[in-house]
């Protein structure tokens, strides 16, 4: 009885594994071919002068294949062709895909990423790019459908900089476009940027933003055995040593190391010398290191001083009630504090680079012309006060206009400070028409005084007589 019941549950116990095993071939039977989506993403998977497509990507997936009996066929177009043809069931998977919220509606992510990377803005050497805030204005080359086209427009944006975008099909378009000075600078993948900017002469510009994984991804709801198959083998790969994902790697992203050349002996000689010279030079080095890194701590505390002090002075001065400006020799607006553009209803960014002709009236600034016209051509600063029309009504205003000069002496600026003193002249005049009022009545209480004098002496002489 108990030998009958074990047999029932060792048959129960096989049958199910039978049936796992039966789903797990029938997937590998049915599922031969898998289409894939490639571009041009050199290194990562591009198409070779063959015809064939390689890159990263590509050597892993062959690695799937040959053990699962999946035969990756890859459908070639752009970036944005990729995405078009996933949504439209012509191709299964993809890969290098960033995840959104608008693609994770149309597919599904493996669990694990494939790589970590980010986006970079690349120029020739020659551009005057350095930094975010040196693209205002500059016309961007990017990637159509790109998650680092997207991400570079939000941080443009984070600093209200405007710039105009041109899209392309592939990152080789871009890096093409800014080597013929189509586009000042190109947004790529950091993986495309390091690998072809030798190539295309340009270089990084420093500014670098927002990393992010990329994984393997599928249609939405489809290939889901597939979609496990890929998670169960990236997370294999990265518990292991020298696994085709490192060799990939290595391959693609790295570099593979070179056979060294056999070296003559007269060469070792001399490499033997230069190596005994390099480590007295080393020596020096180590010593002459030590000396400027404690110089550099003192110039670095000195600039974070500066820096301190600098935004504290400009915390002041943006948060002066007094009108704060810079104006060049041509009448145009360098900065201008929050307190000058609220007093004409506009803001800084709208005042800067413009002519103060274009901002105000005539009967405004032609007294304060007057005096910016004498402190560029005396090169000594004034201090006046003076009635000016704002709004059609007349103000007093008292400026403070000092000129601002180059290393020769010339002077190239006006900075001024401008305060509303209205209010303190009303109460000038105010006070000067009190003691106007209060000397009058003085001289009247003295003449009613003499006059009641003049009687009092008058009344007692008649009384005398």
């Amino acid at each position: 009885m108990n030998n009958f019941f074990y047999k029932k549950i060792y048959l129960l116990f096989g049958l199910i594994i039978l049936l796992f095993s039966s789903a797990s071939l029938s997937y590998a039977a049915e599922s031969k071919i898998v289409k894939v989506g490639a571009f041009d993403n050199y290194p990562v998977i591009f198409k070779d002068s063959d015809g064939v497509i390689k890159g990263f990507y590509p050597d892993l997936l062959a690695d799937i294949g040959k053990k699962e009996n999946i035969d990756f066929e890859y459908i070639f177009g752009t970036w944005n062709d990729g995405l078009d043809r996933i949504k439209s069931g012509e191709i299964d998977m993809l890969t290098s895909v960033a995840y959104t919220d608008e693609r994770a509606s149309y597919m599904d992510y493996c669990k694990n990423p494939i790589l970590t990377v980010w986006g970079e803005l690349y120029a020739l050497p020659s551009s005057n790019i350095k930094g975010v805030l040196d693209v205002a204005g500059k016309n961007i080359g990017v990637l159509t459908g790109d998650i680092n086209y997207k991400n570079f427009q939000t941080l443009v944006s984070q600093f209200n900089i405007e710039v105009r975008f041109s899209e392309f099909s592939t990152y080789d378009e871009v890096f093409n476009a800014v080597v013929n000075n189509k586009v000042d600078a190109g947004v790529v993948g950091v993986t495309f940027g390091m690998a072809n900017e030798i190539k295309y002469g340009l270089e990084s510009t420093g500014v670098v933003f927002n990393p992010l994984n990329l994984y393997f991804s599928v249609a939405k709801g489809k290939n889901q055995a597939l979609l496990k198959i890929l998670d169960s083998y990236i997370l294999e790969w990265k518990q292991q040593n020298n696994s085709i994902y490192d060799q990939a790697e290595q391959k693609w992203l790295r570099g593979l190391p070179k056979e060294l050349p056999v070296i003559p002996d007269w060469i070792v000689e001399i490499l033997v010398a230069l190596g005994v010279l390099v480590f007295i030079l080393l020596i020096f080095i180590f010593l002459l290191n030590f000396r400027v890194r404690r110089v550099t701590k003192k110039i670095k505390e000195e600039e974070k001083r500066l820096e301190e002090s600098e935004w504290k002075n400009k915390n002041i001065i943006e948060n002066s009630k007094d009108m704060i400006f810079m104006i060049g020799a041509d009448y145009k607006y360098l900065t201008v504090n929050k307190a000058l553009a609220d007093s004409i209803k506009k803001i800084p960014q709208d005042i800067i680079g413009k002519s103060m002709f274009d901002i105000f009236p005539e009967e405004t600034y032609s007294a304060f012309l007057e005096n910016l016209k004498k402190v560029f051509e005396t090169g000594i600063g004034l201090s006046v006060e003076e009635k000016v029309m704002v709004e059609n009504k007349y103000v007093f205003i008292s400026s403070k206009l000092d000129p601002v000069k180059d290393v020769n002496g010339k002077v190239v600026a006006v900075a001024g400070i401008v305060r509303d003193i209205s209010d303190s002249k009303k109460k000038e005049e105010e006070l000067e028409r009190m003691n106007r009022f209060m000397v009058a009545r003085e001289l009247r209480m003295k003449e009613l005084k003499n006059k009641i004098t003049k009687m009092e002496d008058g009344n007692s002489a008649e009384k005398n007589n």
